[in-house]
């Protein structure tokens, strides 16, 4: 694999990863960036630093360093309908954990999903401004259920349109950093690196 060379892009600190009003990433349990870029078959990676990545511009997909054990894949579309989740599925079975998370504020839409060894053991999506269940999938994790989540709207039980407790953004980020990495980067500090910008 070749990789392009970018001498003039430096290391810096990880800063939030949050493109605009909606983003979305996995996390990859995986030794490099290499190993995954190769996986899900990315083109053309370059080297590019995390504020670049950071732009709701950037044209393409970023894949961090490895942090803690996991490589992040940022703007990474997919869905964790069970309709569409097929190629999500796919993807799981290259690697012995992945984690998905999506949102999109407008619609008041998050969603979230981990495999261990390619099997789906959780996945939750849903769309506030519809009021309606993306998916709701195994049993909540511990990390889940010690942040509270228990109190969102559940899959096959009724629930008050005006009093409901549905999923907010923050909610997403600190399932994140619970399940693996604070993509908010205000938990921890990680050395300077950089990653890599890739085509689909």
């Amino acid at each position: 694999m070749i990789f392009m060379n970018e001498k003039s892009v430096k290391p810096e600190a990880p800063v939030s990863l949050r493109r605009g009003e909606k983003c979305s990433w996995l996390c990859l349990r995986a030794d490099s960036s290499e190993e995954v870029i190769d996986k899900l078959g990315l083109k053309q990676p370059r080297v590019c630093g995390w504020s670049s990545a950071a732009d709701s511009e950037a044209p393409g997909i970023f894949v961090s360093p490895v942090l803690d054990g996991y490589v992040l894949v940022v703007d990474w579309k997919a869905d964790v309908r069970e309709s569409v989740r097929k190629p999500l599925d796919e993807t799981a079975r290259s690697f012995s954990e992945l984690q998905f998370f999506s949102f999109e504020s407008r619609f008041d839409a998050y969603e979230w999903a981990r495999y261990i060894n390619g099997k789906l053991v959780r996945a939750y999506g849903f769309c506030g401004e519809m009021l309606s269940f993306l998916a709701d999938v195994g049993e909540l994790t511990s990390e889940e259920l010690e942040l509270g989540f228990d109190k969102f709207p559940k899959r096959g039980e009724s629930f008050d349109p005006v009093t409901f407790i549905p999923p907010l953004e923050k909610d997403l980020f600190n399932l994140a950093a619970a399940w693996g990495i604070d993509t908010s980067f205000t938990r921890k500090t990680y050395p300077e690196s950089t990653g890599f910008l890739c085509d689909i």
